[in-house]
């Protein structure tokens, strides 16, 4: 689930998005996490998630993992026809700090090579290889 399927005014909602807001600001980050994070076991949400929590729980490969974020950009500015480029980075393990910072790099990567604008990390998820997950951003 993402930020915008939520209650805004919600109080504990509210205290998640503070706590990702805060961290935000400690790691001098742009991108800003908008993951719902959900409790293995009980399927409750995490309203404070830390940084060392492990995210990426995936049995079938052991850590590093490797992320991709898929841009869409324009060859040019006379041409319409969107084109998706794929930027990859590795992670040593599957934790939110590991997961976040490679999400930064991959932002800063698409900012400077396409001026992509989507800051908000929303979605991940496996892409069907082993060990591989897309990010999915928005505005």
């Amino acid at each position: 689930m993402t930020a915008a399927h939520k209650n805004w005014t919600d109080p504990i909602w509210k205290t998640h998005l503070d706590h990702l807001a805060n961290l935000r600001k400690e790691l001098g980050y742009k991108t800003q996490w908008s993951c719902h994070i959900f409790n293995p076991l009980t399927g409750s949400s995490v309203i404070k998630p830390m940084l060392d929590l492990d995210i990426l729980k995936n049995p079938i490969k052991e850590p590093p993992y490797t992320l991709i974020n898929c841009v869409g950009h324009w060859a040019n500015e006379e041409d319409q026809n969107l084109i998706y480029s794929e930027i990859r980075t590795t992670i040593k393990d599957g934790t939110m700090g590991s997961v976040w910072k490679a999400a930064e790099e991959l932002y800063l990567k698409a900012e400077e090579k396409y001026e992509d604008w989507h800051s908000f990390f929303e979605i991940i998820e496996q892409t069907g290889r082993k060990g591989e997950f897309y990010l999915y951003y928005g505005s």
